[in-house]
């Protein structure tokens, strides 16, 4: 006899408008967060790289995987960020790391904090996103297993996404701008894709 599988699901989340935004170092090498932006809806409300100071940027994103059942198996997870715009040359800080948060959110509060900068992870770098060729295209990057055990199914997910070199030291500012949930155009937003049974 031959037992049928179920059937794989695909759903697409986006990231909660109130909840995504973007954090900067407080000094070139704290690692701690000092200012905050969760309200911008432009080509970089999202920021990753660096500043004029040389201070690091790292962007939020949160998504209400909650609708996920309790029993689903999760057989992948992409997250999908469409590039707004570009200052400098970020191509020199690296790869594009992503760690992710389940539960209460980083630093506790699904709400964008300024800790959120330096706040400890469920797991960290569970996914290493694509870097966008030009402004309107995709940075994807599938999470791992770890990361995967970590999609919260009764609450949010939140990620973490930044560079691996925190600067470069060249006193320009270096980022990547991606849009976020707050953009008026609904497929620019966001996604976390996720793929279940």
């Amino acid at each position: 006899m031959v037992t049928a599988q179920p059937p794989l699901i695909t759903v697409s989340f986006t990231s909660v408008a109130a909840e995504d935004g973007y954090v900067t170092e407080s000094t070139e090498t704290s690692n701690v967060g000092n200012a905050m932006n969760a309200t911008d809806s432009t080509t970089s409300a999202l920021r990753i790289g660096d500043t004029t100071k040389k201070f690091q940027m790292k962007s939020v994103v949160s998504f209400d995987t909650a609708s996920i059942p309790d029993g689903a198996v999760i057989q992948s997870a992409t997250l999908k960020l469409k590039r707004g715009t570009v200052s400098g040359t970020p191509t020199t800080l690296g790869a594009i790391r992503v760690d992710i948060q389940s539960g209460s959110g980083f630093s506790n509060s699904v709400a964008l904090q300024t800790g959120d900068f330096q706040a400890s992870a469920s797991a960290t770098n569970v996914a290493t996103l694509s870097y966008p060729s030009s402004n309107g295209t995709w940075s994807t990057g599938s999470l791992s297993t770890n990361g995967l055990t970590r999609v919260n199914k009764t609450g949010k997910t939140q990620l973490r996404v930044y560079f691996a070199t925190d600067d470069d030291n060249d006193g320009t500012a270096d980022y990547l701008g991606f849009y976020s949930g707050e953009n008026a155009t609904t497929t620019n937003r966001p996604v976390l894709e996720v793929i279940y049974k």
